[in-house]
């Protein structure tokens, strides 16, 4: 009978350091998943500036983190809190999420919605501003006209390196010019032995004349050719009219940056 009460307590003494004790990381922190907190860009932000660094922490047993920006590919698992991006105007979003070093992850990883309103215009710019892919690879930009008012006429000039970047087409993007309801004309003009590429875009009819805003003007579907990184830019023989015919003073001209994938 001793023996068998013996047994019982040193069962229930087993039973209890089992349950009682949970499982430590040496810092008296259960291995339980880690949280994850953003602390840069707030979620809300309106930022005035295209290039941004993103900066988290991790709370409790976070060792390693991966990111991703506005629902791409996660990046891989990194020990770095920080990570820089170069963005284009408008919404983004940002995730971060740790996992502890027994590959527990957060749970609930957070996310941060923020804006970027870096052109005052009117201004030209392309979007992406800036871009990294794959070498061989056919890819799009956009030419941008921001913050106009009566845009009628757009005369758009790129400057490129030819032996890097090898232009397949240009179109007319309607959805923004087509918000009067007018007719969208355009005329362009590129091949593989130039090193500019030439688009006249204009509004005819609608009502009003002319339309106000920021939005597309024109896609260019392009081949990258080389493995050095290069730019597409505007000349400065690029411009734009209101309907009164008058040409409108830009604030700027933004390039775009494309950056071949290693």
């Amino acid at each position: 009978m001793k023996n068998k009460r013996v047994l019982l307590l040193f069962t229930f003494l087993i039973v209890l350091s089992l349950g009682g004790c949970k499982k430590d990381n040496g810092d008296g922190i259960p291995f339980e998943p880690p949280d994850t907190e953003i602390v840069n860009p707030i979620n809300g932000d309106t930022l005035a500036n295209a290039s941004i660094t993103c900066e988290w922490n991790g709370i409790g047993t976070a060792v390693e983190f991966k990111y991703r920006l506005n629902m791409e590919s996660w990046s891989e698992w990194t020990a770095n809190t920080t990570a820089k991006f170069f963005l284009d105007e408008g919404s983004h979003t940002f995730t971060a999420t740790s996992r502890n070093e027994f590959n527990r992850e957060d749970p609930s990883p957070p996310t941060v919605n923020f804006y970027i309103d870096a052109i005052t215009g009117p201004a030209l710019w392309i979007k992406k501003r800036e871009i990294t892919i794959p070498v061989s690879s056919s890819n799009t930009l956009e030419v941008w006209i921001e913050d106009v008012n009566n845009l009628m006429l757009a005369y758009i000039e790129l400057n490129y390196d030819n032996m890097k970047i090898k232009i397949e087409n240009m179109v007319q993007d309607t959805s923004f010019l087509r918000k009067n309801g007018g007719e969208i004309h355009m005329i362009s003009e590129f091949n593989d032995s130039l090193s500019c590429a030439k688009a006249t875009i204009g509004i005819i009819g609608g009502i009003p004349k002319g339309v106000s805003g920021s939005g597309p003007l024109l896609t260019i579907n392009f081949l990258l050719k080389a493995s050095d990184s290069t730019e597409v830019s505007f000349s400065s023989s690029s411009e734009i009219r209101d309907t009164l015919n008058n040409s409108v003073s830009l604030t700027g001209m933004f390039p775009c940056t494309i950056i071949p994938e290693e």
